[in-house]
């Protein structure tokens, strides 16, 4: 039990700053994307990349050990992390650009998380083993 909770925090660990840098790259990419590329060091931005921070760590340490343990279960954990930020990053951009609320915003940003792990869980599940062949040699 101890190790099952030791993994499980560890992936909340690892989500929340996953999810904390991947907030904060949605937040600098849209701002680069509306206001241009200096916007995102402004004075005073940073309470912008705090609450990005806040709830993409939220977020990721929610939602890294449910996937990792459920849909995900045999994708390399680095490919866990990479490409559902990749995902998550695309779907919150694209979301904010198009004017939607935080909300919303959110929701398709999961929704990107989700899709990315889709894949990885489709390209990475186990295929049934061929029936185990006889050995050469092993008659009686």
């Amino acid at each position: 039990m101890k190790r099952i909770l030791l993994v499980v925090g560890g992936l909340a660990v690892g989500g929340a700053v996953v999810g904390a840098l991947t907030g904060m790259v949605v937040a600098a990419s849209i701002l680069a994307l509306m206001e241009g590329p200096r916007a995102i060091v402004e004075p005073g931005i940073g309470e912008v990349y705090g609450i990005a921070a806040s709830v993409g760590s939220a977020c990721g340490a929610v939602l890294a050990p449910v996937a990792s343990f459920t849909f995900m279960r045999h994708v390399p954990l680095w490919r866990i992390f990479a490409e559902t930020a990749l995902g998550t990053v695309i779907g919150g951009v694209i979301a904010l650009r198009l004017n939607m609320d935080i909300y919303a915003a959110v929701g398709v940003a999961a929704l990107g998380f989700l899709a990315a792990g889709a894949r990885l869980a489709i390209s990475h599940r186990k295929r049934p083993s061929a029936a185990p062949s006889e050995r050469s040699g092993s008659a009686t």
